[in-house]
């Protein structure tokens, strides 16, 4: 399973392996195997937020099924803290451990469309770019991410909310059949005919059931062109738009996706002080701006469920109601005109 939350017992903080024990399991391995010192160690032990420094004994880079299986025993041997990688997009950076090792299974990048069927066969490694790239060659899609970069994997076994969960539900919703290695490395199937119990797990129930190595995705026309864009209002008008955003995506199709978000500038530590308050290079206006203090990142609020509806987010608070009536207020910058482009 993808970025799910290490969980072993018998590391040591600082422990080196043995080199007869690494050359044993290189031996049959047909990935890449990276340790300290390695000139590539850092870059693969890096993930999505920056923030996180840790640095695993071992990091396997897995070619298949096979590979996986050969960590997963090698971990075992060794009572070694494991963590799983696919798109290491995991907030709390649960792909990449200290003193442990990780299993990367972003290598595994194949990817089967059965267009007729309505079905994708996915490996773990993908992004949701790149598997968006494939399915729209048939003008299908399921539920993604909302950035191309975020894994496969570790979306669809973290539930995965996206653009398209109005219409089509969760990630997981859309999820037919995972397989994958077991603690004692043995590689099983899950479905509807067989693993019933463990499918229900995969389904968004988070990590520690295995490494998934591939998915089965339900698949629906979508594009190959969508109509979408940003859309900017200045903060003091946040109340008035959230309100009528609120109102609004109740009444309209399910086709509409739509999220609301808070854009702040970052704080001072990340922006040089001489930089802090001015325009970028080129900007046609002399005039400055003001230092901007930042803020925290606002939580997004989904819509209110609908009695039918079992994947919805619902929001803890609720702003006054706004009249129906209410226009939806112009937006400051021209960029609130819906594009058409490539889905």
């Amino acid at each position: 399973m993808t970025d799910q939350v290490p969980t072993a017992a018998g590391s040591t903080p600082g422990r080196r392996l043995e080199a007869s024990a690494v050359a044993e399991l290189s031996a049959g391995f047909g990935g890449q195997l990276v340790q300290p010192g390695d000139p590539d160690y850092d870059q693969a032990r890096a993930v999505f937020n920056g923030m996180i420094d840790r640095r695993p004994a071992l990091i396997a880079r897995c070619a298949g099924d096979a590979d996986v299986v050969a960590a997963v025993k090698f971990a075992r041997a060794q009572e070694l803290l494991v963590a799983v990688r696919a798109g290491g997009h995991s907030v709390p950076g649960y792909g990449v451990c200290d003193d442990g090792i990780v299993i990367d299974v972003a290598p595994m990048k194949g990817i089967w469309v059965d267009a007729s069927a309505g079905v994708a066969r996915a490996q773990s490694g993908l992004t949701w770019g790149e598997f968006d790239r494939e399915t729209q060659v048939h003008g299908l899609a399921t539920t993604g991410g909302r950035r191309t970069s975020t894994g496969v994997a570790g979306q669809t076994l973290g539930s995965g909310s996206g653009w398209l969960e109005r219409k089509l539900g969760l990630t997981c919703d859309n999820l037919l059949a995972a397989k994958l290695v077991t603690a004692d490395g043995e590689v099983v199937r899950a479905d509807e005919s067989q693993n019933q119990d463990l499918l229900w797990g995969l389904r968004g129930g988070g990590g520690n059931f295995g490494v998934v190595t591939s998915f089965q995705f339900r698949l629906h026309p979508v594009g190959p062109l969508v109509t979408g864009g940003m859309m900017v209002w200045p903060r003091a008008r946040a109340g008035e738009v959230l309100r009528f955003w609120r109102d609004y995506v109740e009444t309209v199709s399910d086709d509409f996706g739509s999220a609301p978000a808070f854009l702040t500038a970052p704080p001072a530590p990340f922006v040089p002080e001489h930089l802090q308050g001015r325009r970028p290079s080129g900007s046609s206006s002399a005039a400055p701006v003001p230092p901007r203090t930042a803020r925290p990142w606002s939580s997004r609020c989904g819509p209110t469920p609908r009695p039918t509806s079992t994947w919805s987010n619902q929001c803890p608070t609720r702003w006054p109601r706004a009249s129906s009536t209410t226009p939806l207020p112009p937006a400051c910058t021209s960029t609130g005109r819906p594009r058409t482009s490539p889905s």
